[in-house]
């Protein structure tokens, strides 16, 4: 599995994701604490969503080792 974060421009300053690439678990950090909901979209290469799920945590793992391998996008919204 390969999970690769090509722009995140967006919420630079505020989310660490890790590790990057991925192997099907990784970790969503909330480093400035932010006030509002953040919703992770995980997408395969042929936009087909195989995970979704929104958070207001300082951390969030996320699980996808039950996903074939491939490429996937991740989206934060």
């Amino acid at each position: 599995m390969f999970i690769s974060f090509l722009d995140f421009t967006t919420f630079s300053n505020e989310v660490k994701i890790y590790p990057n690439p991925g192997s099907g678990n990784f970790s969503i950090t909330n480093i400035n604490d932010l006030s509002y909901p953040i919703t992770i979209t995980v997408v395969n290469y042929f936009g087909k969503k195989v995970y979704k799920e929104t958070f207001l945590h300082d951390l969030q793992e996320v699980n996808l080792k039950n996903i074939y391998n491939g490429m996937y996008f991740l989206f934060l919204m």
